[in-house]
């Protein structure tokens, strides 16, 4: 009886969160439609609401492309580059750039502090395959993270795509990279430190083996003049509701 209440009461926060974007929203249709997160859509309204217009966004871990889609259509940037390492992806990423008239850059590359090659771990939930292998302990069954097969991949720094002018100057980036957070920002430490705004999935507790938590990627991000200006929930457990990672919206100070 007390695991279903908790389920209940989980099933009835959701509802009334859900309930609550929907009457702060101005248009829900399209994001319902399309599948797109409605805690990010909130923070991307709220941020064109205060003037914030980027001419260039870099999504890395950019997954199938439907976050992209949502920040061309919110933000209406000149133009994206996206950095996706999965084969499953590419085709998907490809049809979405076509239908953004071709302002998307798409790399088949992951990130990290050092040019290498690795090995992805690819996930029976593709959306968290990581370049660290998950963690054998206290993982719930319902992030689905058995590992399903691995993917080499070459993997590049910010810092040395910018030198090498595959990446220019970008206003707003996006880390979502499963653990691998503190090694993007300490490879793209001069590319970084002209960006205003960023937005960096982190996690509260252990998911992936050596990964670094909330304290020291948010340390990694203020080392480099950014603040906190939102935090969105990203993921909890169901049904005791656990909350696991959250999504660190910054600005530059």
């Amino acid at each position: 009886m007390g695991r279903w209440l908790q389920f209940l009461k989980g099933k009835a926060y959701r509802a009334s969160e859900f309930l609550l974007e929907w009457a702060m929203a101005d248009d829900m249709a399209v994001p319902m439609r399309k599948g797109w997160d409605r805690k990010h859509g909130r923070v991307l309204n709220q941020w064109r609401s205060r003037n914030f217009r980027p001419r260039m966004v870099a999504d890395v871990g950019a997954n199938d492309g439907r976050w992209s889609e949502m920040v061309q259509k919110i933000l209406e940037p000149q133009g994206m580059v996206l950095f996706e390492p999965q084969d499953c992806f590419q085709e998907e990423l490809k049809e979405r750039q076509r239908n953004c008239d071709g302002k998307w850059t798409i790399h088949k590359k992951g990130l990290g502090s050092r040019r290498s090659t690795m090995q992805l771990s690819i996930t029976q939930n593709k959306a968290a395959t990581s370049l660290l292998p998950p963690s054998q302990k206290g993982i719930p069954e319902d992030f689905h993270l058995e590992v399903t097969g691995k993917e080499e991949v070459e993997v590049h720094t910010l810092d040395e795509l910018m030198e090498a002018k595959q990446l220019e100057h970008c206003d707003f980036i996006k880390l979502d990279v499963q653990g691998y957070e503190s090694e993007v920002l300490r490879g793209g430490r001069r590319f970084l430190k002209h960006v205003p705004r960023m937005v960096v999935e982190v996690s509260l507790r252990r998911i992936y083996e050596d990964q670094e938590l909330v304290a020291g990627v948010l340390a990694e991000c203020t080392s480099l003049g950014f603040q906190v200006d939102e935090i969105t929930e990203a993921a909890r457990s169901w049904p005791d509701g656990t909350l696991w990672q959250v999504d660190l919206w910054l600005a530059r100070l």
